[in-house]
């Protein structure tokens, strides 16, 4: 029965470990937040317009990667020598 205190022990042991890690980094993260202007996407000082974190649509994913597969194509690169 003393086997299963040691596998006990362990376990919270890891757990404890884990939410400590995770407290501290939190801790440690939200000390300096810097500037306002910290999160903009441009470091001009130009306040951007709408929504900086749009999403694009997979057709646009799409049509880059088969124009980066044509262009291999065209280069001569997906050929085996």
């Amino acid at each position: 029965m003393t086997g299963i205190w040691y596998v006990v022990g362990y376990v919270i042991a890891g757990v404890s470990f884990v939410f400590l890690t995770i407290g501290l980094a939190w801790l440690i993260s939200h000390r300096t937040r810097g500037d306002k202007h910290k999160g903009y996407p441009y470091e001009s000082g130009i306040d951007t317009y709408g929504d900086t974190h749009a999403r694009f649509g997979i057709s646009f994913y799409r049509y880059a990667l088969l124009f980066g597969l044509a262009y291999a194509w065209r280069k001569g690169v997906l050929s085996w020598r």
